[in-house]
């Protein structure tokens, strides 16, 4: 009677082992690459294996996967790639918390090398949607040194690009502009250090360079990823003008989209001394009050005022030089018309006016 029972008892240990996916599991464990786990994984099947990858945690998956690549959506984004297996109840809190962090455009994601000491268990639906072939339960996790990739750099492909990019803003030849300097910069988030207003970006490092370019004696900083695929150059409000002057002389055009043009006496320009420049309406025109700027029309630029003048095209060689207004900004004036003089100060009205022949005299 008792061995019937004992038999009886050993068959319902069975079946309940093979609806667990496993009918038992070796106390012994078994150290093993992706290679040779993959190669035959029925072997290992309701195994203990002690196994090292990446592990990835994220928006509906956690892994581990033999490698990590970029993924490409991003700068510095990185994604698990190769061989994968479902990590089952994930990983201790106090890994977790050591891992690397990334966003993109959604829930935080880690990542991490890993020693994963579990059982593993092959030939079922696991994991999300049951898209995993196999997973591992794990029993010990250790957090191993690690470093994410650093991409190939190519410094010369990224000032290649710079350099085109403001060959094309010039309106130039690259062969004109000279490299000053290429610098390594890690950038913090994907505006490569140029956020625009009103703009989301992800937060992931960016290896690449802040790249300074000259032609014609002016200066030009732009920054890249680590290929060159990503170039920008930060606002024109944070950039140097172009061109510091005087408003000489207004002459409306209203020709296409050409509303006029402004001659300009600048101050201490080495190219001219005086300038030409078309204004179209594409121009940008503000006016500075304090340290706000406001909007501004061809119509608010008057003789005598002090404009600063950021340029777009080349500067075109003649007398006086003549060139294409991207952006300009009022910053002072002297009247409405050159020697315009108008009072100041503390004043008094004068009831009545002055004699005629004290008004006729001055």
């Amino acid at each position: 009677m008792n061995r019937y029972i004992i038999l009886i008892s050993n068959l319902l240990l069975v079946i309940v082992g093979m609806a667990a996916g496993c009918i038992g599991a070796a106390t012994k464990v078994q150290e093993l690459t992706f290679d040779q786990l993959f190669a035959n994984p029925d072997k290992y099947n309701c195994k203990t294996i002690a196994i090292e990858g990446f592990c990835f945690h994220g928006w509906e998956i956690i892994v581990l996967s033999e490698m990590l690549e970029y993924s490409g959506y991003a700068p510095g984004h990185l994604v698990p790639k190769g061989r994968m297996v479902w990590i089952e109840g994930g990983i201790p809190k106090e890994v977790y918390d050591q891992l690397y962090q990334q966003t993109m455009m959604g829930p935080e994601e880690r990542y991490g090398k890993v020693s994963l000491e579990g059982k593993f268990e092959h030939g079922g639906q696991y994991g999300h949607l049951g898209a995993y072939s196999s997973q591992i339960v794990p029993l010990e996790v250790e957090l191993l040194p690690w470093s994410p990739p650093v991409p190939q750099i190519s410094q010369s492909a990224a000032s290649s690009t710079a350099r085109e990019a403001l060959a094309v803003r010039l309106g130039v030849a690259a062969s004109q502009i000279e490299v000053l300097s290429v610098e390594e910069v890690m950038w913090s988030n994907t505006s490569l250090g140029c956020p625009e207003p009103d703009r989301q970006y992800s937060d992931v490092i960016v290896p690449g360079f802040r790249i300074i370019l000259e032609y014609e004696g002016r200066k030009y900083e732009y920054h890249t990823n680590e290929d060159g695929t990503m170039v920008v150059t930060c606002s024109d409000t944070q950039a140097q003008p172009d061109l510091i002057g005087k408003i000489n002389s207004v002459q409306q055009v209203l020709q296409g989209d050409k509303p006029g043009l402004i001659l300009v006496d600048s101050l201490g320009d080495k190219t001219s001394d005086k300038y030409v420049l078309t204004v179209t309406t594409d121009t940008s025109i503000q006016r500075q009050i304090d340290q706000a700027l406001e909007p501004a029309s061809f119509d608010d630029l008057q003789v005598g005022q002090e404009i600063k003048v950021w340029l777009t095209g080349p500067v075109r060689e003649s007398y006086p030089a003549q060139a294409d207004a991207q952006k300009i900004v009022i910053v002072g004036s002297s009247g409405f018309a050159m020697g315009h003089l108008v009072p100041k100060g503390r004043m008094i009205w004068v009831s009545g006016g002055i004699p005629k022949e004290v008004n006729s005299a001055i």
